[in-house]
């Protein structure tokens, strides 16, 4: 359930992320918490009436609450909105995990507690997911998010001490890092965050929409050194199959895919989302769709074994990995920072 919402304090004061296109959802007229609590009661009606109408529909067992920043940031929402939600959706269905979406520096012991309290009165876990996005120096000097690992260590830790567990979210391909470079920094965000003690991970491939980085280095020449293209589907799936076999301690992780394989991506959007060849996007997209829903690895090893002759262009082309510098040499060289 997305919130309309009054913007994420980061976009909004320090202006320095450049990561997300979400500023198109806010409104600049402040939102009570009744509103708020409004919002909320108008989703969970049409998920019921959707229910009802789908008699086949299995039980919903999450419910996602995002407000497109920090739902723990007093700035973004008032915590009488947010206590009021939690206890509407305790009394809802069979709900059995909620997760929201915070920042690191949001986390506060005393009020994760005392929310993860209210949901456990009906059996509910609370997740909250924190965007982890890179490595420290791409996460703050690229992305522009001043999130440390310091702060990512302790908000896990205020977590799980709190009876509440954490999900990180990894950003694949940030702007102005070839694919080679993106890979490599994926997996050594898996690894610092199984090193912090993650529950969960997301892996969020980029795509090019409204006024982002990737939106804008997409028109540049295609020899463009810093021309950014969406991951390729090959990136991903082997960012989860090596994180799964060769990360130790790695948490529970799959891929958000942005399109529903039973909605075909129109055709000019196409290579605005991860792809790979027209021959076996929908194949390989396919496969990852199935393993995000249902969690099944028999999925990624079918997607690791399909059999396209633009696997071999993946793999001469765009990964032909060397050691990653702090940070990418094409950005310092051309002092875009």
């Amino acid at each position: 359930l997305f919130l309309r919402n009054n913007g994420c304090q980061i976009k909004a004061t320090a202006g320095t992320c450049i990561m997300c296109d979400l500023s198109a959802s806010y409104t600049p007229t402040p939102i009570t918490a009744d509103q708020y609590i409004a919002q909320l009661r108008y989703g969970l009606d049409q998920i019921s009436n959707l229910t009802r109408e789908r008699n086949n529909t299995p039980p919903l067992a999450e419910i996602d609450l995002y407000n497109d920043g920090s739902l723990l940031s007093k700035r973004e929402m008032p915590p009488a909105a947010l206590e009021g939600m939690l206890e509407i959706i305790s009394e809802f269905g069979q709900i059995k995990r909620l997760t929201i979406e915070a920042r690191a520096a949001d986390i506060n012991y005393d009020q994760i507690r005392k929310f993860a309290q209210i949901l456990a009165k009906s059996g509910i876990s609370m997740e909250v997911a924190l965007g982890v996005e890179a490595t420290e120096p791409i996460r703050r000097q690229i992305l522009g998010k001043p999130t440390t690992d310091r702060q990512l260590q302790r908000a896990v830790l205020a977590l799980h001490s709190s009876q509440a567990t954490a999900k990180a979210y990894i950003m694949i391909r940030p702007p102005y890092l070839s694919e080679a470079e993106a890979m490599a920094d994926s997996l050594a965000s898996v690894r610092l965050c199984a090193q912090l003690g993650f529950d969960r991970i997301s892996l969020e491939p980029t795509v090019q929409g409204g006024m982002t980085a990737q939106e804008l280095l997409a028109d540049l020449p295609t020899e463009h050194p810093l021309r950014h293209r969406p991951p390729w589907l090959w990136t991903i799936v082997q960012i989860m199959q090596t994180s799964h076999q060769n990360i130790p301690h790695c948490p529970d992780i799959t891929s958000s895919i942005f399109t529903d394989p039973l909605t075909p991506v129109p055709a000019k959007y196409k290579n605005r989302v991860p792809h790979n060849c027209p021959d076996c996007s929908d194949t390989v997209r396919t496969l990852l769709f199935k393993h995000h829903m249902t969690g099944d690895w028999s999925t990624i090893r079918q997607a690791t074994a399909v059999d396209c002759s633009c696997k071999s262009n993946w793999q001469d082309e765009n990964v032909q990995l060397e050691p990653i510098t702090p940070l990418p040499s094409s950005i310092v060289s051309d002092k875009l920072i």
